[in-house]
């Protein structure tokens, strides 16, 4: 091969080898790799979009927060951490806007209660299970010690109120509960019962469960038939719910005419929205109960004037404080096995 001859081989290598380089950049163009480290992943899924559309970040319990849907027309919780101490058992209020009373709320499950020494330990109201619905077949069913705790809890000058472990998944089987609560509350001497009447529904994750897919915009008209039903009958209905319940099934705004019974089960509470009732345990301990207990607080403004939302005729006077000596009259036998989930 000759010098000339050589020259060219060459610059046509290196022609080639140029067309290759550019069709290799223009191939790549659009496709350099970021050298920037990728964000961790956020826990929280809502940001500045949420936050400007007004949703608002809550504590969910276990050091977590969630952001939530914020209602305009339901007033925030008053209370904050530094108006509650918790003593030797017992958790108190210590602000000056409420009396907070001190209440249990118990069942059969309970067992037998010594009620004098459950009012010798400071204790000033209970809610009382009167009844449940299955969670599988959907009976409605009597706590078979509703009589035996309302009358030990009266003679104790114990403050009573009613609770009904819902498993409803209607609007009208929620009215069936609440008449089957009235049913039984209009038998009883008057006065027996001056605390509210809760509707106690809860999720049951068992295969068999019939509520287990229930949704919110349902569940809130369950409350609200229920509510409505025990409000036209002249007693004060309470819902009951914990976190999960109250910030992601309920509509709040619908169930603002009702007090609120909350379960947030620490030593202050931390719920966003107002409500009426604190449970803040379910592993209390009370004189005269021998399991573990669930411990609430009853918030009552402080103002001479004012009431809180169950109204002031519910609440018993001098004369009606506990009840007369009456028989309290039979209740139905148990149609299904209570659920384990049933507080």
């Amino acid at each position: 091969m000759n010098h000339r001859n050589a020259q060219w081989a060459g610059r046509a290598v290196l022609t080639v080898f140029l067309l290759l380089a550019i069709v290799f950049l223009i191939s790549s163009c659009g496709r350099i790799p970021d050298s920037r480290p990728m964000p961790e992943p956020s826990g929280d899924t809502y940001e500045e979009e949420e936050r400007d559309s007004g949703m608002i970040e809550v504590d969910v319990g276990d050091g977590e927060t969630r952001w939530i849907r914020r209602y305009d027309d339901v007033p925030a919780s008053p209370f904050t951490a530094d108006q509650f101490d918790f003593g030797d058992r017992y958790v108190r209020y210590t602000g000056e806007d409420y009396t907070a009373m001190q209440g249990i709320d118990v069942s059969t499950f309970q067992g037998e209660i010594d009620w004098p020494a459950v009012a010798a330990d400071g204790i000033e109201f209970a809610m009382i299970r009167i009844g449940g619905r299955g969670y599988s077949e959907g009976n409605i069913y009597a706590d078979d010690r509703f009589a035996e705790n309302l009358r030990g809890a009266a003679d104790a000058g114990i403050l009573a109120g009613v609770y009904f472990f819902s498993q409803a998944v209607s609007p009208e089987e929620a009215e069936e509960e609440a008449d089957f609560i009235l049913g039984i509350l209009a038998d009883l001497p008057e006065g027996s019962v001056t605390m509210p009447v809760a509707f106690d529904w809860e999720m049951v994750h068992e295969e068999e469960s019939r509520t287990q897919y229930m949704d919110g915009e349902t569940l809130t008209a369950c409350a609200a038939a229920f509510c409505g039903r025990i409000a036209a009958a002249g007693h004060t209905p309470i819902v009951y719910a914990y976190r999960y319940l109250a910030y992601e099934m309920y509509d709040l705004s619908v169930l603002s005419p009702y007090p609120l019974w909350i379960s947030t089960l620490d030593h202050s509470p931390d719920f966003y929205y107002s409500f009426d009732m604190w449970q803040y345990t379910e592993n209390g301990s009370v004189d005269g109960i021998l399991t573990p207990v669930d411990l609430n607080l009853w918030f009552v403004p402080a103002e001479p004037d004012a009431a809180p939302k169950a109204e002031a005729e519910t609440m018993p006077d001098e004369e009606t404080e506990t009840a007369p000596e009456e028989e309290l009259p039979a209740l139905p036998e148990d149609e299904e096995e209570d659920p384990a989930e049933g507080s």
